[in-house]
């Protein structure tokens, strides 16, 4: 999944070579929320598909408007539809995208209904519209509908943007300085303060239950994934830049939180570690304080950006990881 943040546009735009890319590659710049339509088909069952675009039929309307290949098998159910649902797919509902625009959706069983009308569930919005004109234009089918009622849910819109999945990130009208700009604004900055902000909530845990920051990372790392070697927990924390003294790997064995055997060959490297219950029970204690963070981080910035930084931390991890040739996960 990409997250796309809007940035501010250069100061001098005719010093950047165009993009002549075409038509296409001119609209795939154009972000749109991923919108399956679910309509009811006769003997009870429904229809769904991919909406190839919608938008408001005009500024300030309460009418949608929206398109598909009027060849497609299912553009009969579609037009002889009375009502059907919008539904705004939530970020992580890609799956439903692929399942739907790949054509599986003859006859599914839709898992809701808004007054009567088949609908899918967890989705960022759903619109129920009343079909109001229906016409053909060149290949499309376009279809304009009046919004009858609207649910809403507080979770980030999956977005196309150049081709790619997405997620959109609230700028609130901030400026967005260029890297020459004050150490306040640099990124290097900006992430330190939100490790040693966050990083240091976690530590409080670890610090009630007994553990030092090295003895943390290890249980963390054996609580993502069992069975490590020696190699890769030493690696790991040099990547992290922690020292890589592992005595604590015995401590730990000794305290009864992990237990070790070998891979095989007889060397200290060799040998791989996982978790005990208790060391798990310690783990899920480190893992309920992380739940903690993250409220209080999506008290402050919302559940659309909180998942948005999850998911660009997340990616930035992975290529970390590639780079590296470590898995964290």
């Amino acid at each position: 999944m990409n997250t796309n943040e809007a940035a501010p546009l250069p100061e001098n735009p005719a010093t950047h070579a165009p993009d002549t890319g075409g038509p296409r590659a001119g609209l795939a710049r154009y972000p749109q929320a991923v919108v399956v339509i679910t309509a009811n088909r006769d003997g009870g069952d429904a229809t769904a598909i991919v909406a190839d675009g919608l938008a408001p039929a005009t500024p300030g309307s309460s009418s949608l408007l929206w398109t598909m290949n009027r060849h497609d098998r299912r553009a009969a159910a579609l037009e002889g539809a009375t009502h059907w649902c919008a539904n705004v797919l939530a970020y992580d509902q890609q799956a439903l995208a692929d399942r739907f625009a790949a054509g599986d959706a003859a006859g599914f069983e839709a898992p809701r209904r808004i007054d009567g009308i088949a609908a899918l569930d967890a989705c960022a919005a759903t619109l129920l519209c009343r079909r109001t004109a229906t016409f053909v234009y060149e290949d499309s089918l376009i279809f304009v509908g009046e919004v009858e009622r609207a649910v809403c849910h507080d979770v980030p819109a999956l977005l196309r943007h150049d081709g790619a999945d997405a997620i959109a990130v609230r700028v609130a009208r901030q400026a967005y300085a260029p890297p020459e700009a004050a150490a306040a604004t640099a990124f290097s900055y900006l992430l330190g303060s939100t490790f040693f902000h966050l990083y240091g909530k976690l530590r409080e845990e670890g610090g009630r239950l007994g553990f030092n920051n090295i003895e943390m990372f290890v249980l963390s790392a054996l609580g993502e994934r069992s069975w490590r070697s020696r190699h890769e927990i030493e690696s790991l924390l040099s990547s992290s830049a922690h020292p890589t003294d592992l005595q604590c790997l015995d401590d730990l064995e000794a305290r009864g939180l992990i237990v070790s055997r070998e891979a095989g060959g007889g060397a200290a490297g060799d040998m791989t570690f996982d978790l005990t219950a208790p060391g798990r029970e310690i783990f899920a204690r480190f893992s309920h304080a992380g739940l903690h963070v993250q409220h209080d981080m999506e008290a402050l910035l919302g559940s659309a950006d909180t998942v948005a930084l999850r998911a660009l931390l997340r990616r930035f991890v992975k290529k970390i990881e590639g780079e590296a040739k470590l898995s964290w996960f």
